[in-house]
């Protein structure tokens, strides 16, 4: 019989990750339609269920997924702390900084009530992108002015939250690589073990708050990286993560966070290398799922406020397309040439270990297939 490939060996070949990352940001778009139209979560499959979820935060678990993974094997090719910080710093900001810049002088004076002068002598867009470049916990999401008419008046971008809690966990990780560059130890397994304890010590200090569970989702991704010449792709073990992973819905929080931790990584690992190849063409003009995540929201209220509609099929469909073309103009104007520049700030020393591998002109989140 022959034996389930190994995740190291299925590296070697293409993957899905970039697929994965475009339906979590699709589902973001369903997810969100029928709140900031006025409503409520959609009851879906995973509500029906039992699940405290729905797809829409299902779909932001993925993201900390396969970013735990692969920005694991990005720090994993170069070996250099310097070089993961400034990798991570290039693909995060300069599309951030240019959403952020977008929706304060663009977005915002158009859609004020008062004139686009006015709006723009204000202090209040420049307050509002200083103060979110620094990516710290207490973002602010409003424009006291804007889309006064929409059911969720003047916020701006709602989706943003999860990014500090994205690069706190790239923060861990980096300290983790320190640890291994201080042991002078070739291995990611510290910077692992590093996360995995940074983790746990944040669950327990911010509690009930919804930001633990995507720490353990991005530890799982990391783990699951470093275990990658031990562990199997094996359809049945995926059945079996599936099994406990819907079994943990009627757990506790913290218990069900750590479940779902060991499992659902595993369940987006297996699809990221199986089963899914026919469908990659959706992701051939490029990678918009991040374009996609920085704009969908914006681009709803902009729906609701130019249509008037409560609908929130309509506000999905209309804000889908939009935000796409958004999203396909992010990647191509700034976050394309953006990636170009990591390998021209990468030492010459790590350069060398990461050479032909394409890893700089790649997006975060996707692997050298993508």
């Amino acid at each position: 019989m022959k034996r389930a490939a190994t995740v190291e060996n299925a590296l070697c070949g293409g993957d899905n990750f970039l697929l994965l990352r475009f339906v979590a940001a699709s589902l973001v778009i369903y997810g969100h339609g029928p709140a900031i139209a006025g409503g409520y979560a959609p009851v879906d499959a995973f509500v029906k269920l039992g699940w405290r979820e729905y797809s829409g935060s299902i779909a932001v678990d993925l993201f900390f997924i396969v970013s735990g993974f692969l920005v694991t094997r990005s720090f994993d090719l170069r070996r250099h702390v310097l070089d993961f910080l400034r990798a991570r710093i290039l693909r995060i900001l300069p599309a951030y900084l240019v959403c952020l810049g977008v929706s304060a002088f663009v977005i915002g004076p158009a859609f004020s009530m008062h004139s686009v002068s006015a709006s723009l002598t204000s202090i209040e867009p420049y307050q509002y992108v200083w103060h979110n470049a620094w990516l710290t916990p207490d973002m602010i999401w409003t424009l006291a002015d804007v889309f006064r008419n929409n059911p969720r008046q003047a916020t701006i971008n709602g989706s943003l939250w999860t990014l500090p809690v994205e690069v706190t966990a790239y923060t861990l990780l980096a300290l983790g690589g320190l640890l291994v560059l201080f042991w002078r130890r070739r291995s990611p397994r510290l910077s692992a073990a590093s996360v995995l304890i940074g983790a746990i010590a944040l669950a327990v200090w911010t509690g009930g708050t919804p930001t633990y569970p995507l720490f353990a989702l991005f530890a799982g991704g990391v783990l699951l990286y470093v275990l990658r010449s031990r562990l199997r792709l094996s359809v049945g073990l995926c059945a079996l993560a599936v099994g406990l992973w819907i079994a943990s819905s009627q757990l506790p929080v913290v218990p069900q966070a750590v479940l779902t931790g060991l499992t659902l990584p595993y369940v987006t690992v297996f699809l990221g290398f199986r089963g899914l190849g026919r469908l990659r063409c959706l992701t051939r003009p490029g990678d918009v799922s991040y374009g996609i995540y920085l704009y969908a929201w914006p681009v709803q209220q902009l729906v609701i406020h130019a249509t008037g509609t409560r609908s929130p099929a309509a506000v999905v469909a209309l804000s889908g397309v939009a935000t796409y073309i958004l999203a396909f103009a992010s990647w191509r104007a700034v976050e394309r040439p953006a990636l170009r520049l990591k390998r021209r700030a990468t030492l010459p020393s790590a350069r060398r270990t990461i050479v032909g591998s394409g890893a700089d002109l790649l997006p975060e989140g996707a692997s050298s297939g993508r």
